[in-house]
């Protein structure tokens, strides 16, 4: 990248601005969160209310793999998870109550229905 050039902000980095000029608490990148042999990496971790939610972003995913990530979330003991999934990405994918979907821009409002909503 030429030097003075700015790059494109990722989509978890344009929903913390948004979340933050909301005035939510968001920390970008936290710590990985061990779940049996496997390491989750949330994109953000966002407080509301006392409880702490875990957000990921995924630009190409299937059903299986959201079960899967879910249920690592699951015995990893943190049920408050939201997963951010790009629609033109994600195949056959059907939305639960953890999933948001979103085409190149995470809706903030469709993200805080869902947190809204508890885990």
């Amino acid at each position: 990248m030429p030097s003075g050039a700015r790059r494109t902000p990722s989509v978890a980095e344009r929903l913390a601005d948004d979340l933050a000029g909301l005035g939510y608490a968001v920390e970008p990148e936290p710590p990985p969160i061990a779940s049996g042999e496997h390491l989750l990496f949330p994109d953000l971790a966002l407080d509301r209310e006392g409880t702490r939610w875990f957000i990921e972003v995924l630009g190409f995913s299937t059903k299986e793999y959201l079960a899967t990530k879910l249920a690592r979330y699951q015995r990893a003991g943190i049920s408050a998870v939201a997963l951010c999934i790009d629609l033109s990405n994600a195949p056959g994918c059907e939305l639960s109550a953890h999933v948001c979907s979103f085409r190149k821009h995470v809706d903030v409002d469709d993200l805080l229905e869902i947190v809204r909503a508890g885990p």
